[in-house]
């Protein structure tokens, strides 16, 4: 892998996988991407989360340990980036941001002040998650450049999560048929 282009983690290619395993290449991939995305900022939080009616669930975290983050009554969680665009959200003070200073990854651990929020997304118009890049302390100056490292490694995430589902749906469709169980070499490989 080289970091210096922005490949983050291998090529999504699956040799005929059951749709368990399948829900397994995320978690994975996820993970590569975060270390890699980590090494590289050197930040103390990072994670990946994706909204619910109710909050936010935090997958493959690293230096936080909520699994799920309520959404503040009136408003949305800082790890929600509600804009349908596919560029980051940078908040260079968490604590003096109204929207944000209530959150509680703001007033408790892992005590938010800098954040980035890169969208994870699927299509230009299907965002289905937000990679957060956290940091204790606040920013005065941080640019799109500077979130480069981070946009690939959504971009990445999202593109494996695109080809897992479609495989892992292809699957489904597959046992979904009366009297059969697909042969190895009749599944597609991505």
């Amino acid at each position: 892998m080289d970091s210096s282009r922005g490949d983050f983690i291998a090529p999504c290619s699956h040799d005929s996988l059951s749709s368990m395993q399948m829900q397994d290449i995320f978690p994975t991939a996820a993970k590569v991407v975060l270390g890699q995305i980590i090494d590289h900022y050197g930040l103390p939080a990072c994670c990946l989360a994706f909204e619910t009616p109710m909050g936010m669930s935090i997958k493959s975290n690293h230096g936080i340990d909520a699994k799920f983050v309520e959404h503040p009554v009136g408003g949305k969680s800082i790890l929600f980036h509600g804009v349908d665009r596919n560029l980051p959200i940078i908040i260079y003070d968490a604590l003096n941001d109204a929207r944000y200073c209530h959150d509680a990854l703001v007033v408790g651990p892992p005590h938010v002040r800098f954040f980035i929020g890169v969208p994870i997304m699927l299509s230009p118009t299907v965002r289905v998650g937000t990679l957060c890049l956290m940091d204790t302390e606040p920013r005065k100056f941080y640019s799109l450049k500077d979130c480069r490292v981070a946009m690939q490694g959504a971009a990445e995430i999202a593109q494996c999560l695109d080809e897992a589902s479609r495989t892992s749906a292809h699957f489904a469709r597959t046992l979904d048929m009366p009297d059969s169980v697909p042969a190895l070499s009749s599944l597609r490989t991505i």
